[in-house]
């Protein structure tokens, strides 16, 4: 049983905190590299699409000038490296790939995770994120430090940590967000009328969900045979077009989190993850386009036939929240910080020159699918921790991190119950994660490590 503890927020003890991290660091931090590599000494994660941005953000401030962790002049850098090598967070192809068939050609980006070290396959998804913390098992000089996780770490990853001398693992849960499927903003049909007017799109129920995404060729599921799995008579005009149903790729969160509650919602034991049928497709986490590239095709990449109007209006894939607020320039929770509006969202069109303008704003053109389900059901929700995975002899170790601080890496940045508090958990680190998407109203961090 794990439990955990709530940290309150001392903004004022965290100001005295990093005030000291910056007076003391001020005559010996080092020169800004073009490139910059961490040293031995930076705290390096990976893993989560998801929380990419969230702790990108914390670190390296915000666009509305909201400052980060690694502004404050500290010696040694928190350093998130992102899942994607796009800033974007899209998949990276190499030639001959498609939309349509991503895996057939990724070009597996590569990052360098500490200076002085090769090039590594960059570290795409939570799954691979824990993996990775797990199998650097140099406890005296680690690469990987932490893991960011949009599934929550298991007892058998805890017990790895165990054996590798750590004790086990600590988790941070930073905040929580809601995954949903999501469809095209303007196309999409189940509605009668061909076309859903914004925030009415209906909604999709998990068993629902676990019929489209678990059917195998030629027995995909149609928008109209939704009505009579339900056994209800199919009203006129609904689509008989076949369903794409599209997964994340393997070894993302997102993916893993979504099979188990559609296992769940199909009857299978607890814990155990549906087993996607050939209807189903890959696309990257958390990319729009997976969705949206479809609006110039008319025939069902998976079993061929014709999309009407075309193919994204019968796509779906699970989508975070969190990415879906940071499109529309939405704060995750508003208590903590401002929605900014689409018009000031982060991403901008990757087509339009340097320097880009609020004119050359992003838009996601999907949405979340939260109307009312055909079977009459609960649309499906999973309200997820966001979790920073790490070494639970990190959290317990002696030796300071910054100069001037009697705090370890850990404790000054995610957890210190009865010290002063981590940079993620005052009103700066809540606002950075709110404006990135998160919800940062519920924290958490383990009293005892996960084994």
């Amino acid at each position: 049983m794990r439990k955990r503890t709530r940290v309150t927020v001392s903004l004022a003890a965290a100001c005295t905190l990093l005030g000291g991290i910056a007076l003391s660091a001020a005559m010996s931090a080092a020169p800004a590299l073009a490139d910059y590599a961490p040293n031995a000494n930076d705290v390096v994660g990976g893993g989560s699409d998801t929380l990419q941005y969230m702790v990108d953000f914390a670190a390296d401030g915000d666009v509305a000038a909201d400052p980060g962790y690694n502004d404050a002049g500290n010696l040694y850098k928190l350093v998130s490296m992102d899942a994607t090598a796009d800033s974007n967070a899209r998949f990276s192809w190499a030639v001959g790939a498609s939309l349509s068939n991503p895996t057939a050609g990724a070009l597996n980006p590569t990052a360098v995770y500490r200076g002085g070290t090769y090039p590594q396959v960059r570290i795409n998804g939570s799954g691979a994120g824990i993996n990775a913390l797990l199998a650097d098992t140099s406890a005296a000089d680690p690469t990987i430090n932490f893991a960011r996780m949009s599934s929550n770490p298991t007892a058998a990853e805890g017990a790895t940590a165990q054996s590798n001398g750590w004790q086990g693992l600590q988790d941070f849960v930073l905040g929580t967000e809601n995954l949903r499927a999501a469809a095209d903003l303007t196309n999409n049909i189940p509605c009668v009328s061909g076309t859903c007017p914004s925030g009415t799109v209906p909604g999709l129920s998990a068993v629902e969900l676990a019929d489209i995404y678990e059917a195998n060729t030629p027995n995909c599921v149609t928008w109209s045979q939704l009505y009579t799995l339900a056994g209800k008579s199919i009203p006129s005009g609904v689509s008989t077009d076949t369903i794409i149903p599209i997964l994340p790729q393997p070894g993302s969160g997102t993916r893993s989190t979504f099979l188990t509650d559609l296992g769940a919602a199909a009857g299978l034991p607890s814990g155990t993850q549906l087993t996607p049928g050939s209807c189903t497709t890959i696309g990257e986490e958390n990319d729009p386009t997976a969705i949206t590239s479809l609006s110039s095709t008319t025939t069902n990449p998976i079993v061929g036939g014709t999309c009407t109007p075309n193919c994204a209006a019968d796509a779906i894939e699970p989508f975070s929240g969190a990415r879906l607020d940071l499109y529309s320039g939405v704060s995750g929770n508003t208590t903590y910080g401002a929605s900014v509006g689409q018009a000031n969202a982060y991403f901008r069109n990757p087509a339009d020159a340097y320097p880009n303008t609020s004119a050359d704003v992003l838009t996601p053109g999907i949405e979340q699918l939260t109307g009312s389900p055909v079977d009459g059901a609960a649309t499906y929700t999973d309200t997820r921790n966001l979790n920073i995975v790490y070494r639970w002899t990190d959290q317990i170790s002696t030796t300071s991190w910054q100069p001037g601080s009697t705090l370890n890496w850990a404790e000054t940045l995610f957890c210190d119950p009865g010290g002063p508090t981590p940079f993620f958990q005052t009103a700066e680190g809540k606002l950075l994660i709110a404006e990135a998407g998160g919800n940062p109203a519920t924290q958490s961090c383990l009293t005892s490590p996960l084994t």
